[in-house]
């Protein structure tokens, strides 16, 4: 028998069989350890992830601590932060950026809706709304209703602003 020192497999050895068993179990075992340490990795980089988000003195670092809101007259800062799904102290990761459209479509009284993260504590909610044109009688219903520019329905006037509107 020839010995080889690369641990190939000659056609002259007597116990090729034996070797190529011995080679395949080494690769079987080399597989079973690669599998473990990526599992080993991918719990470690999960608990580390876990640590960062539920750990009460790292939680502030990762969560919003101030909502601006500018530019509402008529909504409600609360209704609007309600509406878009942003609170104080939710995580960064959590919060709905994009989700401005869906809002402003769903909502009369909004023209424009824009949300920003300044890092590392606050958001700022940038608002801006529709202002009745004219204000018209609903004789069925006998209820008030004001007209934006741009054909806009919108609800029911407020008391303070009766001045700024013209009455058809």
């Amino acid at each position: 028998m020839r010995e080889d020192t690369r641990g190939l497999i000659l056609p002259g050895d007597g116990d090729w069989n034996e070797r190529l068993r011995a080679k395949r179990a080494r690769r079987a075992r080399q597989g079973w350890l690669r599998a473990g340490v990526l599992l080993l990795g991918f719990l470690s980089a999960l608990g580390t992830g876990w640590f960062f988000r539920e750990s009460p003195p790292l939680r502030g670092l990762w969560s919003v601590k101030q909502i601006t809101v500018r530019g509402n007259r008529t909504l409600p800062r609360e209704e609007l932060l309600t509406s878009l799904g942003l609170r104080e102290g939710m995580a960064w990761w959590q919060v709905p950026f994009g989700r401005e459209a869906v809002l402003v479509r769903s909502e009369p009284l909004l023209s424009d809706l824009s949300l920003h993260g300044r890092w590392p504590l606050r958001c700022e909610v940038w608002v801006a709304e529709r202002k009745g044109f004219a204000r018209i009688l609903d004789p069925s219903t006998a209820s008030w209703f004001e007209i934006a520019r741009d054909g806009t329905i919108l609800p029911a006037p407020r008391a303070e602003a009766a001045d700024d509107v013209r009455w058809l």
